[in-house]
């Protein structure tokens, strides 16, 4: 086991840790598929923690520290990806990061004292809810697919971000935002999930635009990620595993790009609704796991 002593502001934060070589090819093809994933449907963060604890020598206290420093690279690229095509609403971004940052602190801290178990439990569950609005949300936009209004209405909007807040005071609007981002940076830092995991679905339910919220989603995660990192060194029970998090980066971030023009290719809707279904079904299936494990041990 090695460190950089000019870490040592972090705490014990080490940059080598014990791992086969088979679990960091794993964990390499696993931010392949999830690369890919976000560029495509803008989620895909949420399938590697629960692949990574299926390895015989990683448990989810080395997993989730470790994808948090991986979506550093990850929320770069989405950052500069985004900002160049200029789908990022920065006001919405300011919003939700200097909210989001200090909350990824809070979780981090948060995951230092909850046990596995609930981590699990709380992680799966919003991996069921995340993916059973997106699957809804794909079904009921096929079924208004000819009307086009709300689409232009939103657009033509001053506040573009989200119509049901158009109508508001500018203090309620940024209390709004910062409390989402309040509630997404935590969520994500405790369950090691990507920002747009959690921010997505809430600024669906909320109506922003489309374009705009798959912009801020991706700002958010920046970061959430480094926030999160930081406090896991601080807080964590264990070490940061720096080699399983590049691993996880190494393949995560360049794949976004790839997605990103994979989607151009292929029809959406589709895809959308097999992952959410694939989602919804593991998620169930762990869900169950977990809770059958827990009850043999209490026999």
């Amino acid at each position: 086991m090695a460190s950089f002593p000019g870490l040592a502001l972090f705490g014990p934060v080490c940059v080598m840790l014990d791992i086969s070589a088979s679990s960091l090819v794993v964990a390499a093809e696993v931010g392949l598929v999830a690369g890919i994933l976000i560029g495509c449907i803008g989620v895909g963060g949420v399938i590697i923690v629960p692949c990574l604890i299926l390895l015989p020598d990683v448990d989810v206290s080395r997993a989730v520290p470790a994808c948090m420093f991986s979506y550093i690279f990850a929320g770069l690229v989405g950052l500069v990806t985004f900002g160049y095509k200029k789908q990022i609403d920065w006001r919405d971004a300011a919003a939700f990061c200097a909210s989001a940052a200090p909350s990824a602190l809070l979780g981090a801290w948060l995951f230092a004292q909850i046990s596995p178990f609930a981590i699990k439990i709380t992680m799966y569950t919003v991996i069921f809810i995340t993916s059973l609005f997106s699957l809804i949300r794909i079904l009921w936009s096929r079924r208004n697919q000819n009307n086009k209004t709300e689409d232009s209405s939103v657009e033509n909007k001053r506040d573009s971000s989200a119509w049901c807040l158009s109508n508001c005071g500018i203090w309620l609007q940024i209390l709004v935002r910062l409390s989402i981002g309040l509630f997404a940076g935590c969520a994500s830092a405790l369950t090691g999930t990507s920002g747009p995991v959690v921010l997505l679905p809430i600024l669906i339910i909320l109506r922003w635009d489309i374009k705009l919220a798959l912009g801020s989603a991706q700002a958010i995660q920046f970061p959430i990620a480094v926030a999160s990192t930081i406090g896991n060194a601080f807080f964590g029970k264990k070490d940061i595993d720096f080699k399983l998090g590049g691993s996880i980066a190494a393949t995560l971030a360049p794949f976004v790009i790839l997605g990103a023009l994979i989607a151009n290719r292929l029809p959406a809707k589709p895809l959308k609704t097999a992952v959410s279904l694939i989602l919804i079904l593991a998620s169930l299936s762990l869900l169950i796991w977990e809770i059958e494990k827990l009850r043999q041990a209490d026999n």
